[in-house]
C-alpha cells in the first residue's frame, strides 16, 4: 500500500511500514527530520518515495501537535483512502486541566485533545470515524480509523 507517514520524525514508523512491505511518503515540519528517517530507511535497505496519492494517510503523535489539524485533513482528504491517528485524549485533557499543552508537548508550545466526536468534527465531508480505541491503560492515547 502507500502510506505518507506525516510527521515522520526520526523514521522508525516509517521502517515498520517498510519492512511490511508498503510503499512509504515521508513528511514532517522540519527537512532534517525527513532527511534522517530517509537514511534510517536506506540503512535497512528501504528507499522512501514520492507518491501524491496514498492509501494510508499515517499520523502518529503528531496531528494532535498541529493547530492546522483540520485543514491538514481537508488537504489530504482527495488523495487517500484512509486515516490512521494516533492522538492525545479527552481523558489526557481532564487529567491535566489547564497544564495539558505543556505536560503532553514538552516544549510547551501547542497539543490538542481529541474524543472520537471532537475528530468527527474536523474531518471533512463524508468521511466518518470508523474506529477510537483507547490504548493506553490511563487513556491518553487514543488510535482512530477514519474512511469515507
Amino acid at each position: 500500500r502507500r502510506v505518507i507517514d506525516w510527521g515522520c520524525g526520526v523514521g522508525l514508523e516509517a521502517l515498520e511500514l517498510s519492512r511490511l512491505g508498503n510503499r512509504v511518503t515521508l513528511s514532517d515540519i522540519r527537512e532534517d527530520s525527513v532527511a534522517l528517517a530517509t537514511r534510517v530507511l536506506a540503512l535497512f535497505g528501504f528507499k522512501a518515495v514520492h507518491d501524491e496519492e496514498f492509501d494510508v494517510f499515517y499520523a502518529n503523535g503528531s496531528l494532535h501537535h498541529c493547530p492546522e489539524a483540520r485543514a491538514v485533513l481537508a488537504e489530504y482528504s482527495p488523495r487517500v483512502g484512509e486515516m490512521r491517528l494516533m492522538l492525545y485524549t479527552d481523558k489526557a485533557k481532564l487529567a491535566h486541566g489547564e497544564r495539558f499543552a505543556e505536560r503532553m508537548d514538552f516544549l510547551g508550545v501547542y497539543a490538542d485533545w481529541y474524543d472520537a466526536d471532537k475528530l468527527q468534527g474536523i474531518l471533512p465531508m463524508g468521511w466518518v470515524v470508523r474506529e477510537w480505541t483507547y490504548i493506553t491503560e490511563n487513556g491518553w492515547y487514543a488510535a482512530a480509523r477514519v474512511t469515507r
